[in-house]
């Protein structure tokens, strides 16, 4: 490269960080940028809305484990990318949102009455673990490298990025810039962490009668389902799961504790001697990890795993913080106890904890059974539709109170194959996030 425009510097920036796929609506000031993605390996897909554009992004980094970029137009198109944003803020998902503004000579400071005049960057930063605006073009590969590395640092989540729409078109000398793989720009992986540490948590589990092991969404975007259910089968402990990270665990597996199979979960975490909590923050979702959902962290000793040393100790106090990649950590953590105890045969108290599980069932199959009145069954329906879908199937869940028969009556038997808006909620998820289950 020598001379080129600087949306192909945008575009080439933007793949040398692991982005393969933006989604969004182009506008005529795009046309320098995405003109340039193919040549780059970058695949574009125009969506219908850019908040619809932000949700495919978001499925698709759930399931490919990478960001995404999401593209909008100047004003109202880059404030409704934004309310896509906070969505994956909220679920702490790595999307790069992109928006042009209106050229710099009307934008920046805002000419009274200029058409589309919006100060992107300030509505976006509530929302987004950066924002910044690119006003000089030899900045692009710097300030895309600060966005990403902002998105996958830590908890992932979203960046912005405003770009004046005449710059898109300028030529610049790109020779003269770093232009260096991801590798070359920010962590990616933080490893197994202190071993001195992982030892420790070790003998905590080995020495442990009734361990129970948790498992958040960062358990599942670090690819650890493999490691987290070998330890707890080596351990024969109870496993669990936060409502996003279904599947890490398959919800068949004899010692898995349903979401929804409360008062057995909630029973054999408290009788848990020691827990270990692998990328979770113990939200409300999870009962805030503390009584009665949880055992008194005074009596019962706690391990927790995360990349985000914010999310450690969040809402429940730790004997064990360790800062790792939860695959790694998991890994060592499996060797370290294999040396130190022989595998279990089986978990002290799982055929009460279970008693309670047939009693919530039972309450589940009166539904099943119930007469819809008019119309279908829900639970029925969710039951019979998932018998059409092999195991790997994706399921995705939109808002209401769809999900609470989504979530009951439709098992996920392996990991990376649910999707919701968790933390959120949010309204409209559901057809992007299955059009990115296909990518």
């Amino acid at each position: 490269m020598s001379e080129i425009t600087v949306g192909e510097l945008l575009m080439h920036s933007l793949q040398a960080e692991g982005i393969d796929l933006i989604v969004g609506i182009i506008d005529g000031a795009h046309i320098p940028f995405v003109v340039h993605a193919e040549r780059c390996g970058v695949r574009y897909v125009n969506a219908h809305h850019e908040e619809a554009a932000v949700h495919i992004a978001e499925g698709y980094t759930r399931l490919a484990h990478r960001p995404a970029a999401a593209l909008g137009n100047p004003g109202p198109g880059g404030a409704n990318l934004i309310a896509g944003l906070s969505s994956a803020y909220g679920e702490g998902h790595p999307v790069i949102g992109i928006a042009c503004t209106r050229r710099a000579a009307v934008n920046n400071p805002e000419r009274g009455g200029a058409w589309q005049a919006t100060d992107l960057v300030a509505m976006a930063q509530p929302v987004t673990k950066y924002s910044a605006l690119i006003s000089r073009p030899e900045r692009v590969p710097e300030m895309v490298r600060a966005a990403v590395r902002a998105a996958t640092t830590g908890r992932p989540g979203p960046a912005f990025l405003a770009i004046p729409d005449e710059l898109l078109a300028q030529k610049i000398d790109a020779s003269k810039l770093r232009l260096t793989p991801a590798a070359n720009n920010r962590v990616l992986n933080l490893g197994a962490g202190d071993p001195a540490l992982i030892r420790q948590a070790a003998e905590l589990l080995a020495a442990a009668e009734r361990p129970f092991i948790y498992a958040g969404k960062g358990a599942l975007w670090a690819g650890g389902s493999a490691e987290l259910v070998a330890l707890g089968d080596h351990l024969a402990a109870g496993m669990g799961s936060s409502l996003g990270a279904r599947g890490i665990v398959p919800e068949d597996h004899p010692h898995y504790f349903h979401i929804f199979d409360m008062q057995a979960s909630m029973m054999a975490r408290n009788a848990a001697d020691v827990v270990l909590v692998v990328g979770a923050r113990l939200g409300e979702y999870d009962g805030w990890g503390m009584p009665p959902a949880w055992g008194d962290p005074a009596r019962q000793k706690t391990i927790q795993i995360d990349v985000d040393p914010l999310s450690i100790g969040l809402n429940r106090p730790v004997d064990v913080a360790i800062v790792a990649d939860a695959r790694a950590a998991l890994a060592a953590l499996l060797a370290a106890v294999q040396q130190m105890t022989p595998a279990r045969d089986a978990m002290p108290g799982l055929a009460r904890y279970r008693e309670l599980s047939a009693a919530t069932l039972q309450g589940g199959m009166a539904y099943l059974t119930a007469s819809s009145g008019r119309g279908v069954n829900p639970g029925q329906m969710v039951m019979m539709v998932g018998q059409f879908f092999s195991q790997d199937a994706v399921t995705v869940l939109d808002g209401g109170n769809t999900v609470l028969w989504g979530v009951a009556f439709n098992p996920i038997l392996q990991p990376d194959s649910f999707l919701y808006s968790v933390q959120m909620g949010y309204l409209g998820t559901g057809l992007p996030m299955a059009w990115a289950s296909r990518s």
